[in-house]
């Protein structure tokens, strides 16, 4: 399911952008305004990956990629993962992936919603100023989330999770440090 909306992500939802910016704004039966506000709205998806790509992997599929050799730089790490997976996690996932997924899911889609929302009723009243406006509300829910999953999901950043267990280094790096 969570490839399905992956691909949703990946491919419909610039398609969407694209065919909003060539076909609404150039043919002037879309404000600009319009189109840059729900491009930040579907933007943000890029902020929630982390979330999002934890729960497809199952110890089984994770295993099987390890065996393939597909983390062959990093093969230590990968299979300290593959060992917290059978021992610490739930049916072979992290565990509590699934929630913050789908969690995150109707975050990003609600984003998306309200951005419409939003220009529709703030263009004619800001104008120009739609799109900062929207940007001011939409970039703290997002930073939010981000803080909030790296809080909850201590060991794929390299902190040890409330078990204790810790990776020897953080399976998803990044600039943002939570401690």
């Amino acid at each position: 399911m969570f490839l399905l909306l992956a691909t949703f992500a990946f491919v419909f939802l610039p398609l969407v952008g694209v065919w909003l910016f060539v076909y609404g704004v150039w043919q002037s039966s879309l404000p600009f305004e319009f189109a840059v506000t729900l491009g930040l709205a579907v933007s943000s998806v890029y902020a929630f990956f982390d979330a999002f790509f934890p729960p497809v992997y199952r110890s089984e599929s994770w295993g099987e990629l390890l065996r393939q050799g597909y983390f062959s730089t990093k093969e230590k790490l990968a299979t300290e993962y593959l060992h917290y997976l059978e021992t610490h996690g739930r049916e072979g996932r992290l565990p509590g992936a699934a929630r913050w997924a789908f969690a995150y899911w109707g975050v990003f889609y609600g984003l998306m919603v309200m951005g419409i929302a939003f220009a529709n009723v703030a263009i004619p009243l800001l104008g120009w100023l739609t799109p900062a406006l929207f940007l001011a509300v939409d970039a703290p829910v997002v930073y939010s989330c981000r803080l909030i999953y790296r809080r909850r999901m201590p060991i794929l950043y390299g902190r040890p999770d409330p078990d204790g267990f810790q990776l020897s280094e953080p399976l998803v790096p990044g600039w943002l440090v939570v401690p």
